[in-house]
């Protein structure tokens, strides 16, 4: 696993530049694939299925906060996910049960009721008593495609602003902008996130333009593709692998890149189950359910430090002999710092500490309070690390 995925090819489905390069001498400005071929014997890569999955609590919550101005939610309402390998964003994973479809329904009916009598602030030509076709249409095309990260289709504005005029005719106009608000808050367009591809005949197909732009935005952010990323979906220029570097180098640049990278190295190394506090249910290891949360801040932001703010080496990340510290892991420590509720850096002086597999949140979480579980530990080594 790698912060970095591929961004456009699917089996049965999708292909695009950070693919296996299969496109054909017709593809205007792609970087052809001059990777050596698979050695004899090994199975190249899959591609994976054409695939639509259900966005994660953080990315729906950052996704409704984009589209719709705020959200009643907060990520950790959600009921938990299942995971795979450590990650909660598997697609066969993320499903929607009658607690998650409640939250979605209440959280929409809550923002239309807030958001409906607005929209005459926003749009001139809407009233809480009257709206023509072109008014509501335009309604619907702003915040469809906002919604839905990509134009909305002719098909869809129809039928948005048939379910309009159905409500408006037994109720009222602003009744019938909240039901509008509703229903685009709570489409699988809105809900889900694709990997579809544009129907190109043949066993592969290429991802569209938007469905890149989303693929790179919530790999790297958890949020929804921005301006500049909807931009050159829009003019056709995410099959061109030059332009998918320049936006993905531009990305991790943002404060929301190096929040998710923090989670990513969480689930990464498994750790994750920590914000829950639930680790020590028994007392064994001393860990209070705050000690527990404020371990888990503390791998994070360690990683965040080393990749973003040091060289950057994937050696430091496993040696820099420093952490991350607030006044409750600096206690943990039997640190002498005047450190208060925000972590700072402190550097490790014992010479016994130094890296990730050395904090506290890993060690307790790949071991037992009577002992080391050396089995585990060296499993967990092997398989996420070597």
């Amino acid at each position: 696993a790698a912060p970095l995925g591929c961004a456009g090819i699917v089996d049965g489905g999708a292909a695009g530049p950070m693919g296996d390069g299969t496109f054909g001498p017709d593809d205007p400005d792609v970087v052809p694939d001059d990777r050596p071929p698979t050695p004899p014997g090994i199975d190249p890569v899959e591609l994976p299925e054409a695939r639509a999955w259900r966005l994660t609590p953080t990315q729906y919550v950052n996704s409704f906060t984009h589209a719709f101005g705020a959200s009643s939610l907060t990520a950790d309402v959600f009921p938990p996910d299942g995971e795979r390998e450590g990650f909660k964003n598997s697609s066969d994973q993320l499903v929607v049960s009658e607690e998650v479809a409640r939250l979605y329904h209440d959280n929409a009916v809550a923002m239309a009721a807030a958001l409906a009598p607005k929209l005459k602030d926003e749009f001139g030509c809407f009233s809480s008593t009257a709206a023509d076709d072109a008014c509501v249409t335009t309604i619907v095309s702003e915040y469809a495609t906002k919604a839905f990260r990509r134009p909305a289709t002719p098909d869809e504005v129809t039928r948005l602003v048939a379910v309009f005029r159905a409500v408006e005719a037994d109720f009222d106009t602003l009744e019938a902008a909240k039901a509008l608000l509703e229903t685009i808050a709570q489409s699988p367009s809105f809900l889900y996130r694709s990997e579809l591809g544009d129907d190109r005949e043949g066993e592969d197909t290429r991802l569209t333009g938007h469905e890149i732009a989303s693929q790179l935005a919530y790999l790297l952010t958890d949020a929804p593709p921005d301006e500049e990323l909807l931009a050159a979906a829009a003019a056709d220029e995410l099959h061109n692998k030059a332009v998918v570097r320049e936006h993905a180098e531009r990305l991790l640049a943002t404060p929301a890149a190096r929040e998710k990278f923090g989670t990513f190295i969480a689930e990464y190394v498994q750790i994750a189950s920590l914000a829950s506090g639930s680790l020590d249910k028994n007392g064994e290891y001393s860990l209070s359910p705050d000690l527990q949360k404020d371990l888990l801040r503390e791998t994070m932001e360690f990683a965040r430090t080393v990749v973003f703010d040091e060289d950057d080496s994937l050696a430091n990340l496993f040696s820099a002999p420093f952490s991350m510290m607030n006044a409750a892991v600096a206690e943990h420590y039997g640190v002498d710092e005047s450190l208060g509720s925000d972590f700072e850096r402190v550097e490790l002086t014992d010479g016994i500490r130094g890296g990730l597999m050395t904090q506290p949140s890993v060690m307790a979480a790949w071991g037992k309070a009577s002992d080391t579980d050396p089995l585990h530990r060296g499993l967990f080594v092997y398989n996420r690390i070597l």
